[in-house]
């Protein structure tokens, strides 16, 4: 995944994060799996996602798996777009 994001380096790592779930809209994705595809530390993810999931369309799902919370975000396509 990492070779399709070359772009996402030359951003700030708030930027790395919003632009990579821009760029996968409709696409739900984990902390780690974020952190692997910009090339930052899960740390930094986690702190970039604290301002980024504020800004609208970034949703959060969470879901149960094993009986472990995985909480995935993502950037939600708008329906019906207007032309």
């Amino acid at each position: 995944m990492q070779e399709e994001n070359k772009e996402l380096f030359s951003f700030g790592y708030r930027a790395r994060v919003w632009a990579f779930l821009r760029w996968h809209e409709g696409r739900f994705f984990t902390v780690e799996e974020i952190a692997a595809a910009t090339g930052l530390k899960k740390s930094t993810v986690e702190q970039a996602l604290k301002f980024v999931k504020t800004l609208p369309r970034i949703e959060t799902r969470v879901s149960y798996e094993n009986g472990r919370k995985i909480v995935r975000y993502g950037f939600v396509p708008i329906v019906g777009k207007l032309e």
